[in-house]
């Protein structure tokens, strides 16, 4: 049965051992089911190691410094602080502080106040060029919910989806659309404005995709434009297809 300085002998060889291949006090500790003082108490005093001045990670900066400086560039162009490169790299973060400033590098935060950073990381991580980009996507998707996906605006979907309700001033046009919103998220439930709608009509109007019918004095009369009749139709003619598609996959799974 080993003795107990037998079994000290053992733990500070395996902290010690630990330690070199980069590992922290906190994860040492885990490892070997001990608190993480006493995980620094023997590696400080017992083993003489400081994190400032061992040799944990030092020999890929003394035996390969290119290999380093390289690395280094490259985690410090992807966006890593100082810290994050320390564990990474397995070097004092004060040794990555050191090189860095000799390499003339930047810090974190100067890139990350950097717009064109930014938007690069974004679309990295994203694949997407920014976040107005994403929102586009998110009104594409409500104004093809809505019928109309070649609009591409859910705030214009809203007025052709009314308009081919049957709603035929802009009153009326106004009436569908806050009956619309009211199921919508608590930031799209206020009903626009009567100027809002008249700005949104006279986009569709312009853009060909409704037709308006002056009456004197009386409101205008607003309607399907023969270019949005057709792309209905169209559209009507697809979902039949589909349904009879799906209808008879399911009879097919039927009979089998």
């Amino acid at each position: 049965m080993p003795t107990k300085n037998e079994k000290n002998k053992q733990r500070g060889e395996a902290v010690d051992s630990l330690y070199r291949q980069g590992f922290t006090d906190t994860e040492i500790a885990d490892i070997m089911g001990i608190p993480r003082t006493t995980a620094y108490r023997i590696r400080r005093y017992n083993l003489g190691h400081r994190w400032g001045n061992s040799n944990r990670g030092s020999s890929i900066v003394q035996t390969n410094p290119q290999k380093f400086a390289r690395r280094l560039k490259k985690l410090n162009k992807q966006g890593y602080s100082d810290r994050r490169i320390a564990l990474m790299t397995g070097v004092h973060r004060n040794t990555v502080l050191y090189h860095r400033k000799k390499m003339g590098l930047p810090t974190v935060a100067s890139l990350r106040s950097d717009p064109q950073y930014t938007m690069k990381r974004w679309k990295e991580s994203t694949g997407k060029s920014g976040p107005c980009e994403i929102v586009k996507d998110l009104m594409r998707a409500e104004a093809a919910s809505l019928g109309w996906p070649q609009l591409e605006s859910m705030a214009l979907a809203e007025v052709m989806y009314a308009v081919e309700r049957g709603a035929q001033t802009a009153a009326e046009i106004r009436t569908i659309v806050g009956v619309i919103r009211e199921g919508r998220p608590l930031r799209m439930t206020k009903c626009p404005g009567k100027q809002t709608i008249h700005t949104r009509i006279g986009q569709l109007t312009s853009t060909g995709w409704l037709d308006n019918k002056k009456r004197g004095a009386k409101p205008v009369l607003y309607s399907l434009s023969p270019k949005a009749k057709e792309f209905r139709e169209s559209r009507h003619r697809r979902l039949a297809e589909t349904e009879k598609k799906r209808s008879q996959r399911g009879q097919g799974k039927a009979i089998v």
